[in-house]
């Protein structure tokens, strides 16, 4: 597999800018916060702005009747600088692009606070990857997610936009621009290490593997799956099995992850070995720490054996789940 590793200023200022609109259920209040204790308080005419990014936000990027979504996110953020206005008034004519050009125009200032600094730091990061993601086990990851998913098209290129973000201790990566393209938010991220930052970028890409054979037993598997009572964030029952297979399977406490990455398995610390502290509501409690930590054994021996998801497989994820609603129960 080949990656393609790039960044862009406007890709950043676009995704700052939309960020601090706070319009998605996804986007990290804390850091928008650290992004403000940075460049100060809002003003008046940045309020107005981001209203305007937030409207146009919910309307381009949600999903519309041809089944799309994060398209502006696409137009910024996939697009060379000299392009990426021109695919903009494509997607919202003429009149909406130049009312949204003019908020942005308003918050870069602010940006422009952050983006010396962050540009050199995407710089280092972007070299450290392409040195880490050129090496042997990448071929060897490729074969272990091809083996469970079974893809119909293995994805054969896969393009990583890297942004800004705001937390030293942070990092968020994304696949929803299209097939082959993830986001990575990684400016302020540390340490700088191959290690740190490739978890998020193989758990990206897993999703891609996602394919027609996969679907079929997640089909099978919400049919028989009971929802908690109170969600967090909106998110979709499916997400739930998504984040949990990956995470299983990759990062951040699956087999790829310790035994291909040479990531810590540092959960009882973090969580505390009886996860007193895991939330039903959180869609990160149980497919980012539940599920993949009691999946580890079986998930292990799929991966060694070159098995694809299957029956059995899926029989496992529902038992975990009745134990996590189970542990669910006995929170307040």
């Amino acid at each position: 597999m080949k990656f393609n590793i790039t960044y862009t200023y406007l890709g950043s200022l676009w995704d700052f800018a939309e960020r601090l609109s706070g319009w998605h259920f996804s986007y990290n209040r804390r850091e928008i916060d650290d992004w403000l204790s940075f460049t100060g308080a809002l003003s008046e005419k940045e309020v107005a702005a981001l209203e305007v990014i937030k409207v146009m936000g919910q309307e381009h990027n949600e999903d519309n009747d041809s089944g799309d979504s994060w398209l502006l996110d696409r137009a910024f953020i996939t697009n060379s600088e000299a392009y990426a206005w021109k695919a903009v008034h494509e997607l919202i004519g003429d009149g909406q692009a130049e009312k949204l050009r003019a908020a942005i125009k308003v918050m870069e200032p602010r940006f422009g606070k952050l983006w010396p600094d962050d540009e050199e730091r995407l710089r280092q990061r972007k070299a450290m990857l392409k040195q880490g993601l050129s090496n042997a086990k990448s071929a060897e990851i490729c074969e272990i997610l091809s083996s469970f998913f079974q893809p119909d098209n293995a994805p054969e290129e896969v393009s990583i936009y890297l942004l800004s973000n705001g937390q030293r201790n942070g990092m968020q990566g994304g696949a929803n621009l299209g097939p082959g393209e993830i986001t990575l938010r990684c400016s302020r991220t540390e340490p700088i290490s191959y290690e740190r930052m490739a978890g998020p970028i193989w758990h990206e890409t897993t999703h891609l593997y996602q394919q027609k054979h996969y679907l079929h037993w997640e089909k099978k598997f919400l049919a028989k799956v009971k929802k908690p009572a109170k969600w967090q964030g909106g998110y979709p029952l499916y997400s739930a099995f998504r984040e949990a297979t990956v995470s299983s399977l990759v990062w951040p406490y699956g087999y790829v992850a310790s035994n291909m990455l040479g990531i810590e398995q540092n959960y009882v610390e973090r969580y505390g070995a009886d996860f007193e502290k895991l939330d039903p509501r959180r869609l990160y409690d149980w497919g980012y720490v539940f599920a993949p930590l009691h999946l580890q054994a079986v998930t292990k021996g799929y991966a060694e054996d070159h098995q694809s998801i299957d029956e059995d497989y899926l029989n496992a994820v529902l038992e975990v789940w009745e134990q996590y609603l189970a542990h669910c129960e006995n929170l307040n």
